[in-house]
């Protein structure tokens, strides 16, 4: 809106006038309004984007949004701290889901369940049982663009 706005101000006031001459009445007015409406129709357009990203429900299995953000930052600092990225792997002999980053998880996972519970904000909603956390995280950090 703003650069069709900027581009009819650029035009000569003799080019304008014979559009404008075009243009039935709800054109004129609409030509007027450009500069003016700009600015919303921009923070419309932002809001658009910002909605169209958020997930819809469609049933299922659920996406645990927060819980991903929370495996995404642990997996981030792990990585720095230990100079290699944050693995879990499976171990077929014990039939379990192990390594030192789901460990790390295991142990904050509390504190911040607590924490989004004390801050207002709907509960920390993440898989039940440490065995489907480890499925979970095990896919998730096995994403190259994760770990």
């Amino acid at each position: 809106m703003r650069e069709l706005s900027a581009t009819l101000d650029r035009l000569g006031m003799q080019i304008r006038l014979a559009l404008a001459d075009k243009w039935d009445p709800q054109g004129r007015e609409l030509m007027k309004l450009l500069p003016i409406e700009a600015d919303r129709f921009e923070g419309l357009a932002r809001l658009a984007t910002l909605l169209a990203d958020i997930p819809s429900d469609r049933g299922g299995r659920p996406q645990f949004v927060a819980f991903k953000k929370l495996v995404q930052g642990l997996a981030q600092a792990f990585k720095r701290a230990r100079g290699r990225p944050a693995k879990v792997t499976f171990n077929p002999v014990t039939n379990n889901f192990e390594g030192s980053f789901l460990h790390l998880l295991e142990a904050a996972l509390p504190l911040a369940a607590e924490l989004a519970s004390r801050n207002g904000s709907a509960a920390l909603d993440y898989p039940a049982t440490p065995e489907a956390r480890g499925k979970y995280v095990h896919r998730l950090t096995a994403n190259k663009a994760t770990a």
